[in-house]
């Protein structure tokens, strides 16, 4: 069995490098989110949890008219086959493998940046992401 990849790069100061298949999510993410709360004020909560010696990342958003999308990261354990994040995201509580809850942060950090027009769309994955 392999071992999980990693999706995102990053280094302490702050230096992003999302691979293309993390940054396809990330746009998917972003557009559920952006296009099912449509409500004047967008907020997010992180809930990190552990279940069945598995560690997860609940990513849920809501708006003021009480619209929801619900993301769940967890954690592959180094004998689990990866699996590639959803290329279609719903709004109706995806789950999502990330290799490690580092992952799974750097991809929150990126929707939150993204659905709040922090940072521009990305064509070539290879260069840094700025994030703030």
């Amino acid at each position: 069995m392999s071992k999980p990849t990693t999706l995102v790069e990053a280094t302490p100061g702050g230096s992003v490098f999302p691979s293309a298949e993390a940054m396809a999510f990330v746009d998917a993410a972003a557009k559920a989110v952006l296009t099912t709360l449509t409500g004047a004020r967008r907020e997010f909560t992180l809930m990190p949890y552990r279940h069945c010696g598995t560690e997860y990342l609940g990513f849920d958003w809501w708006d003021d008219a009480r619209n929801e999308v619900h993301f769940t990261f967890f954690a592959c354990a180094p004998y689990e086959i990866f699996r590639s994040p959803p290329e279609k995201v719903g709004s109706g509580g995806d789950d999502v493998a990330v290799g490690d809850l580092i992952d799974a942060l750097l991809l929150v950090r990126l929707i939150a940046d993204r659905v709040n027009g922090i940072q521009q769309a990305q064509t070539d994955h290879s260069t840094q992401v700025s994030v703030h």
